[in-house]
């Protein structure tokens, strides 16, 4: 009997038991004050609880030197620490969802218990929810730092202990409760390596969107975290080959941004290593459409056979990257050109929206274009319609959209053949058809609604909307100015997202650590738009706060 009675197993037969385990009583209780020095914290649970395989299974805060010892007696914890509390000071102890009974069922991770050596307790609040990709994350570890260990100019993270640790729970919520009048920086991350330290370079981390100042003047109980990475790999060229087909192939360490090279293609530089003071400059380069990108394609036009070297400035606050030599030579072209992409996809699209456009792999022989290399078709009449088009840059060819009509269905064929490179190399030998359409605004519906921000330096900010369709991959944007927004869009229902434009790039910012810059304000509606053709639908309200 004593041998079976000492084995740690759920308990056999009977109702199958779903709750989880409830924390009954605290010693010292939770929110007592005046607490005498003590060297221990006692839980008693409901029923008997199990010490994680994996996990911590609570944090106190602040934090003691050294880990206290914790003993496990059936449905009580005993929490040993390694000195006596401290006087005129508030303990918060955060209990984790890893807490589990006999047979699985967890704690809620949202148990906070707090207790006092001094007349009060403090009374500060923190809370939020984390996402990636509009799912909840659990498990992570929420961390407040204060604020003079990042008096440095650098910051090393993972040598940083945090001052106040909690975790996420099956909701993606986290909260810190009993904080003192000071602030902080928070720092969700995933601790991949359990050592409760924040690794920027191995571990995944979301950023808040405000100063984290204590009982200060900007609201903190229900702050909107997106989770992020940051790549400290330092940037660099692998390669840089002079290809075939006259382009420059280049490989990065790792990705880099495109957009400034996309605009400005000229800040790729190419210089004869006989005269270094001359310069052969990009005039384009392919990947336009990526956010970023680890190879770059560019055209320089016809440089002189020779040795150079290679300078590339994607960022003007960042050095340029250098490949010291690269040798430009004109070997046989026998490769074909290819389309790399058409735009737009096979789908409905507004037509104010409308920028139909092909993206080469290569610059072709625009002499041996002609008037039916594109040719527009309206369908299901196979009506020919006239579409002129021009020369985006030496990659894109761009279709004028005047004579498309809204409504409509388009067939657009290609002539392979008739795409050649200054080579001879064509395409293909046959023809290429895409398809889209555009959608008739009369058959739409529309969302109209207010935009609150309760953020008093960021009122005057852009915001931009995202307005998704359930069930569907397609979505609508607008920027918004001002307290109010209405869109056309068809019938359907919808998520409604937004986040506040701080740097007017259009793109949600996550924030970064290096420099640390807070994540964009982000709000959405919990309830989906139902959107009725002919139909406006009003009343919907975004508040950012």
């Amino acid at each position: 009997m004593i041998l079976s009675c000492a084995e740690v197993a759920p308990p056999p037969g009977g109702e199958a038991d779903e709750a989880g385990p409830s924390l009954l009583t605290v010693i010292p209780a939770n929110g007592s004050t005046n607490v005498p020095p003590t060297d221990r914290v006692v839980l008693q649970f409901s029923e008997r609880v199990v010490e994680p395989r994996a996990g911590k299974a609570f944090f106190i805060s602040p934090r003691f030197a050294e880990e206290p010892r914790v003993r496990w007696h059936g449905d009580r914890i005993e929490i040993i620490f390694p000195d006596s509390i401290q006087p005129d000071q508030t303990y918060i102890i955060s209990l984790s969802s890893t807490i589990t009974d006999l047979r699985g069922n967890r704690f809620d991770s949202a148990g906070t218990i707090a207790f006092s050596t001094g007349a009060t307790l403090d009374s500060g609040r923190v809370s939020g929810t984390v996402m990636n990709n509009r799912s909840p994350m659990t498990g992570l570890l929420a961390a407040l730092y204060e604020m003079d260990l990042f008096a440095a100019d650098s910051v090393i993270w993972d040598s940083l202990p945090p001052t106040y640790l909690t975790t996420t729970n099956q909701q993606g919520r986290f909260s810190f409760a009993y904080l003192p009048d000071r602030e902080y920086r928070l720092v969700v991350f995933q601790d991949r390596n359990g050592n409760e330290r924040f690794n920027p370079g191995r571990e995944a981390f979301a950023l808040p969107d405000r100063p984290i100042a204590v009982n200060g003047p900007l609201p903190l109980t229900d702050l909107r975290l997106s989770m992020t990475s940051e790549d400290t790999t330092s940037a660099g060229i692998l390669s840089a080959t002079f290809t075939a087909d006259r382009l420059l192939r280049i490989r990065t360490v790792r990705a880099i941004p495109t957009a400034f090279l996309a605009a400005n293609p000229s800040n790729m530089v190419l210089r004869p290593l006989a005269d270094t003071t001359q310069a052969v400059r990009a005039r384009s380069i392919l990947e336009t459409e990526r956010d970023s990108s680890a190879t770059l394609t560019a055209w320089f036009g016809r440089p002189d056979t020779g040795q150079y070297r290679l300078e590339v400035t994607f960022d003007p606050e960042r050095p340029a990257l250098i490949q010291d030599t690269i040798a430009i030579g004109y070997p046989e072209d026998r490769s074909r050109p290819t389309i790399v992409a058409f735009t737009p996809d096979q789908g409905s699209h507004f037509l104010r929206d409308l920028d139909p456009t092909i993206t080469f792999s290569e610059p072709l022989d625009t002499a041996a274009i002609t008037p039916e290399t594109f040719v527009f078709w309206r369908e299901p009449d196979s009506i020919q319609v006239p579409v002129g088009w021009s020369w985006r840059d030496p990659f894109r060819i761009g279709f004028e959209k005047e004579s498309l009509k809204e409504g409509e269905s388009y067939r657009v064929s290609v002539t392979e053949f008739e795409l050649r490179d200054p080579a001879g190399n064509t395409v293909g030998d046959s023809l290429r058809e895409y398809r889209f359409s555009t959608l008739n605004v009369d058959s739409l519906g529309s969302i109209a609604g207010t935009i609150s921000v309760e953020l008093t330096d960021l009122r005057t900010a852009p915001i931009m909307l995202t307005f998704r369709r359930v069930g569907k991959t397609e979505s609508y944007t607008l920027r918004a100015v001002g307290t109010s927004f209405v869109i056309d869009v068809p019938a359907g229902d919808y998520l409604l997202s937004g986040f506040i434009d701080t740097d007017l790039d259009g793109v949600l910012s996550l924030g970064s650590l290096h420099p640390y810059r807070f994540a964009e304000t982000q709000a959405s509606l919990v309830d989906t738009v139902e959107v009725r053709a002919r139909f406006e639908t009003a009343g919907s309200e975004l508040i950012f706060r």
